[in-house]
């Protein structure tokens, strides 16, 4: 496998998220309804807070310097005990670096990164996600839980 490795995307580069998030949304239309713009453009509604509020961290995945993938990261607290978690909000590999392991890797070394407890969220109706995810989080932490919140089945572990 080729070198992969990840870093944190200030204003000034988000433009490396921004040329990905298109097909990202396009793959993620298969799933659930998109907003758009006025212009029937599909947008991520969130996005800009990524690079406006503390707790969201955008990361690009980089493989032999090309941009590969991104994750949006958010930093939560339980309002039940106040704990503090991360919340792996979006995650996306271009589909040419797929099937070589590099989605199950960057996962490992997001959560590992940044540590502490994690929700990862996966749509019911994305079949391969549900199996990349249920694959990838069982290897990291064999003690997961899993709930089924209605549209989405909520991963839960401690890395």
């Amino acid at each position: 496998m080729t070198e992969l490795r990840f870093t944190q995307v200030d204003t000034q580069e988000s433009t490396r998220i921004r040329v990905l998030m298109p097909d990202y949304l396009v793959e993620m239309g298969n799933y659930v309804d998109v907003p758009t713009d006025a212009n029937g453009n599909m947008v991520y509604p969130y996005l800009e807070h990524y690079w406006q509020a503390p707790d969201r961290l955008p990361f690009v995945l980089i493989s032999d310097e090309v941009d590969c993938g991104f994750a949006l990261v958010r930093s939560m607290i339980n309002p039940d005990n106040g704990a503090s978690y991360h919340s792996l909000a979006e995650f996306f590999v271009i589909p040419s670096f797929r099937r070589r392991g590099f989605g199950a890797l960057a996962a490992d070394m997001i959560l590992k990164s940044l540590g502490g407890q994690w929700e990862v969220s996966v749509l019911k109706t994305n079949l391969p996600a549900q199996k990349f995810w249920a694959r990838t989080l069982t290897v990291l932490c064999p003690d997961l839980t899993c709930t089924d919140t209605g549209d989405s089945h909520s991963y839960r572990l401690h890395v």
